[in-house]
C-alpha cells in the first residue's frame, strides 16, 4: 500500500514537472523570434496616483523606458535563461563582464543586481532580479513584492522615471499565470498609489504569448472597472460634501487638525473628504443629519460656496464654524452675515458672533458609538501616509472643554486645562476613561510600567527654568505662575530652542536621564 502511494505521488510530481517543461517550452518558442514591427503595441493603460501603468506587446528591447528588468538564477548566469538571453543579444557581452565584475558570488533570491543596458538604445540599466522555482503561493508573493518594490526604489534612487517588466516567473521558473499577472499588478499598483511620483510603468508581452496576454488584459479590465466603480461611488457624494462638511447635530466632542503648510493641510483635505465618503457608504452619516442643521437653505450654502469654494463649513448645533484660509474665511464671513440678515435679521445674528476664523479641519463624533476609535485609527493612517506630518499636531476637545493635544513630532502628549491647573503629562489610557479616544498602540510613548511615576524638579535645576519659560509662554494668562512641575525618573530634556521638539540638554541636573520622552505635571 505504501509503494502504491509513493508511486501515485511520484507520477503526480512528473506530471506538474511536464506541464511546467511544456510551458516553459511555449514561453521559449514566444521569445526566439522578435515581432514584428519597430514599436511596441499599447494594449491597456491604467492612471494609479500620479503613474501610469501598461500592458504591452512586442519586445522587450524595444520598450522606451530608463530600465529593463529581468528575471535569473542567483548565481547571475546571464544569457541561459530566455529573456535574459534575449537582452544579452541586444545588449552584447559588456553586460555580463559587468555582472561578473560586481557580483563574483552571485546575488540572493529575490534581489536585485544592476548593470548598464549596454547597446540596447534609449536603456540605462538592467535590472536582473533573482527568483527562486515556484513551490507555494504564500512565498511567492513576498518575492514578488520584495523585487518589484526593489526595482523601483533603486529606480527612484538613481533619478529615473520609467521601467519595464517582462511576465516575471512566467517562463522556466514555473510561476502560473494568473497568479503572475494578479501579484504584479497588486504590487505595482500599492506602490504607485503611495509615490507622489510620477512613473511610467511597462508590462511587455510578447504577441505569440496570446493566453498571457488575455490573462493580463482580463487582470487590467478588472482595475478599472473597479476604479470606475470607486469613482461613481465617490461622485454621489461630491455635491453634498462640496456643500456640507464634517458635521454631526448631536456631537459632544471635536477633533482639530492644525497643519503647518498649505500642502500638507490641502493633501489632508482630500484625505479627510474620502473618509466622509466612507462613513456615508457605511450609513454611520447621511444627507437627513448632514443638512437643515440652521435655517439656511442648502440653496444659500450653495451660494456662498459659489463664491468661496476653498472654504469649509461645520455645523455646532445651529451655530457655523468656518474653516479655510483667513482672508477668504473672512470674506465668506462678510458674505454670509449679509445672507443672514436680508433672511430674518436678528433671529440668526448669534450665528456670525459664534463664527470663528480657523485654518484647522475639525470633525464632531458623537461620544457613545465607535467614531473615537475609528476616527483615531484613521488619524494614525494619515501619519503612516505622510499626510500628517512630524509637525502637526491633534487638539482633542470633550464636551466638559478639557483639551487634549497631541504633538507627532514628540511623543504624545495630553493638555487637561480647566479654571484652576493645566496638566502635561503622557497619555494614559487607562486614566482617560471608558467613553475616552482610544488610541492605536504606536502612539504610547513607551510600555514602561514607570511611565507615569512622577518626580519633583528643583526649582533652581537649569531643567525646572527651561521647561517652565517654554510652556509659560504657551499659557493665554502670563501673569500665572507655576508652583510645582514634575516628570518621569528617566526623561529626555527639552530644549526650547528647538520648536516642539525634546532632546537631551547639555549640563548637569538634579534629576537627570535619558530613557524616555519627559512628562510634565503644572500645578499652578
Amino acid at each position: 500500500m505504501q509503494e502504491e502511494v509513493e508511486n501515485l505521488n511520484i507520477r503526480k510530481e512528473n506530471l506538474q514537472m511536464n506541464e511546467k517543461k511544456s510551458y516553459s517550452m511555449s514561453y521559449l518558442n514566444s521569445y526566439s523570434s522578435v515581432p514584428s514591427g519597430n514599436q511596441n503595441k499599447e494594449l491597456r493603460v491604467l492612471k494609479i496616483g500620479n503613474s501610469f501603468l501598461k500592458l504591452e506587446v512586442g519586445c522587450i528591447t524595444k520598450t522606451k523606458a530608463d530600465v529593463i528588468v529581468s528575471t535569473n538564477s542567483k548565481s547571475l548566469d546571464l544569457g541561459s535563461g530566455v529573456l535574459s538571453k534575449l537582452l544579452i543579444q541586444a545588449a552584447g557581452n559588456s553586460v555580463i563582464d559587468e555582472a561578473k565584475n560586481k557580483y563574483p558570488n552571485g546575488i540572493n533570491n529575490n534581489s536585485i543586481a544592476i548593470t548598464n543596458a549596454g547597446n540596447i538604445s534609449g536603456v540605462k540599466y538592467l535590472f536582473h532580479a533573482t527568483l527562486s522555482h515556484f513551490r507555494r503561493e504564500k512565498n511567492a508573493s513576498q518575492a514578488f513584492e520584495n523585487i518589484i518594490n526593489g526595482s523601483f526604489i533603486e529606480l527612484r534612487s538613481n533619478g529615473l522615471t520609467s521601467i519595464s517588466l517582462p511576465a516575471l516567473g512566467a517562463g522556466g521558473f514555473g510561476y502560473p499565470s494568473n497568479f503572475v499577472s494578479k501579484q504584479m499588478i497588486e504590487c505595482i499598483t500599492n506602490f504607485l498609489k503611495l509615490d507622489k511620483n510620477s512613473l511610467n510603468v511597462n508590462i511587455v508581452l510578447h504577441e505569440k504569448e496570446t493566453e498571457l496576454i488575455k490573462i493580463f488584459e482580463n487582470e487590467f479590465l478588472s482595475c478599472d472597472k473597479s476604479h470606475l466603480k470607486k469613482v461613481q461611488s465617490e461622485q454621489k457624494l461630491k455635491d453634498l460634501i462640496h456643500k456640507i462638511s464634517f458635521s454631526n447635530l448631536k456631537a459632544k466632542g471635536k477633533f482639530t487638525i492644525y497643519f503647518k503648510s498649505d500642502i500638507e493641510y490641502n493633501a489632508a483635505i482630500s484625505q479627510l473628504k474620502v473618509f466622509i465618503a466612507d462613513e456615508f457608504k457605511r450609513e454611520n452619516l447621511n444627507e437627513t443629519n448632514m443638512k437643515n442643521l440652521t435655517s439656511l437653505t442648502v440653496k444659500d450654502l450653495e451660494e456662498l460656496f459659489a463664491k468661496f469654494p476653498d472654504i469649509g463649513i461645520v455645523f455646532e448645533n445651529k451655530s457655523l464654524i468656518l474653516f479655510g484660509y483667513k482672508n477668504i474665511v473672512w470674506s465668506a464671513k462678510a458674505e454670509l452675515a449679509l445672507l443672514i440678515n436680508n433672511k430674518m435679521a436678528g433671529h440668526f445674528s448669534s450665528m456670525i458672533e459664534q463664527m470663528k476664523v480657523s485654518t484647522d479641519i475639525q470633525w464632531q463624533f458623537l461620544s457613545s458609538s465607535n467614531d473615537w476609535k475609528s476616527f483615531s485609527v484613521y488619524l494614525n493612517s494619515l501619519i503612516e501616509s505622510n499626510y500628517l506630518k512630524k509637525e502637526s499636531q491633534v487638539n482633542f476637545e470633550n464636551e466638559n472643554n478639557q483639551i487634549g493635544t497631541i504633538f507627532f513630532n514628540i511623543e504624545p502628549m495630553v493638555y487637561l486645562i480647566n479654571q484652576t491647573r493645566i496638566n502635561v503629562r503622557r497619555i494614559d489610557i487607562a486614566k482617560l476613561g471608558k467613553d475616552s479616544i482610544d488610541l492605536p498602540s504606536n502612539w504610547i510613548p513607551t510600555n514602561s510600567g514607570n511611565d507615569f511615576d512622577l518626580i519633583d524638579l528643583k526649582t533652581d535645576s537649569f531643567e525646572f527654568k527651561n521647561v517652565f519659560n517654554h510652556f509659560k509662554s504657551k499659557l493665554q494668562n502670563n501673569s500665572v505662575t507655576i508652583s510645582k512641575l514634575e516628570r518621569p525618573p528617566k526623561p529626555k530634556m527639552h530644549d526650547s530652542s528647538k520648536s516642539n521638539s525634546w532632546s537631551k540638554l547639555p549640563g548637569k541636573f538634579s534629576n537627570e536621564g535619558t530613557a524616555n520622552p519627559a512628562k510634565y505635571t503644572y500645578t499652578i
